[in-house]
């Protein structure tokens, strides 16, 4: 693939497209043709961009996003372009730069995110994945103008046989995750003072916990936090942060989980368990919670902050302890699966996992297996 010298692209909502088409190309000088709709995503673009290529020469240029004689202007006015990439804009933007730019269909391309591709007009394409483009659950933020805190490493904090010890008692029978849930919200109210009055000793476990009470001697309260936040869920996050480490093995960019996010109108969510694997982010939303409305609202919210994250590449899924074989109905995992069929026209849809596939996973009376998960990875 030939470096184009002058690379126009054209500024949509989504900055991800227009960073990714920008790292593919590496052009010597790239113009960000905006409207004023898209400035502060051109902004942010253009600080991203001048962090990770410091050499590369960069401008910006306003337009109109649907009047042909401004869109045809700005580009005329541009000093000898080489190359334009319409994956972002507007339709207006894209045909009338296409026109009034008058290059080959050799110099013309656009992002093709669902079969993960930098296509040319000519006809040619090259696989995202081959490209030297490495996306971080960092730069998605910083691209979408949200922010995390740094990640704080907290003495005595719960470890991943501790996950697993809960995980094979909720498991084998799922009532017990209201009780660690409970237990956790109780401890957590009482504070560290009165909490160390009434210590929980966990009982009736096979493996057993790296604490023999919570709270421990010695405990400060961001200890007690970090294990009261654990019960009450966080274990099933620890589990599915290696699961997803074993099901790729080691092919990924980032792995985080449990990020606490703030977007640009000061709203929060929280990143249970993210992984990046080249310019394709899978997000996926974490609950031990058995009710239909709220996994449902959760896979929901995943679904919308993953697409708005990671743009048409992006996958989403919940993984959850709803299953298919109780006698509640409102309990079904297949209720959740046909309100997705249901709601979604795209044809890649989010995913839902539950109690049987969680069971699979961790070989939980059923012979493991990690095909399930593997598949939704590499989907």
């Amino acid at each position: 693939m030939i470096r184009p010298e002058h690379l126009v692209v054209l500024i949509g909502s989504n900055p991800l497209p227009n960073y990714i088409a920008v790292r593919a190309l590496q052009p010597q000088r790239v113009t960000l043709l905006h409207t004023t709709e898209t400035a502060a995503v051109k902004d942010r673009l253009r600080t991203a961009l001048a962090a990770e290529v410091p050499d590369m020469w960069m401008d910006a240029v306003p337009t109109d996003g649907f009047r042909a004689e401004r869109i045809r202007d700005s580009c005329t006015r541009l000093p000898y372009v080489t190359h334009l990439n319409y994956t972002g804009g507007t339709k207006p933007m894209a045909a009338h730069a296409l026109d009034a730019l008058g290059l080959a269909p050799e110099n013309c391309s656009y992002v093709d995110e669902r079969d993960q591709v930098l296509r040319f007009d000519d006809g040619r394409s090259e696989k995202l994945g081959r490209l030297d483009i490495k996306l971080t659950l960092d730069l998605l933020l910083r691209l979408h103008d949200c922010t995390a805190p740094p990640s704080v490493t907290v003495t005595g904090a719960p470890q991943l046989s501790d996950a697993e010890a809960i995980r094979d008692v909720v498991l084998t029978d799922p009532r017990n995750a209201a009780q660690f849930y409970s237990e956790g919200k109780r401890l957590e109210s009482l504070g560290l003072t009165k909490a160390k009055d009434q210590p929980f000793i966990p009982s009736d476990f096979h493996g057993g916990l790296t604490q023999t009470g919570i709270p421990g001697s010695g405990w400060t309260a961001r200890q007690l936090k970090a294990w009261c936040d654990f019960m009450g869920g966080n274990w099933l996050e620890l589990c599915v942060e290696d699961w997803v480490k074993t099901a790729v093995e080691g092919d990924y960019t980032d792995m985080q989980q449990g990020v606490n996010v703030t977007n640009r109108e000061g709203r929060c969510f929280q990143v249970d368990v993210a992984c990046v694997r080249g310019c394709r982010l899978h997000l996926m939303s974490v609950t031990t919670d058995d009710s239909l409305s709220l996994c449902k609202s959760k896979l929901f919210e995943v679904a919308l902050r993953a697409r708005q994250m990671g743009g048409d590449l992006a996958r989403a899924c919940i993984v959850c302890l709803l299953h298919r074989t109780s006698e509640k109905e409102g309990k079904h995992i297949d209720l959740l699966r046909a309100d997705v069929a249901s709601a979604w026209d795209d044809p890649v849809k989010p995913e839902a996992f539950g109690l049987e596939d969680l069971k699979t996973w961790a070989g939980v009376e059923v012979e493991q297996s990690l095909d399930s998960l593997r598949d939704w990875l590499n989907s």
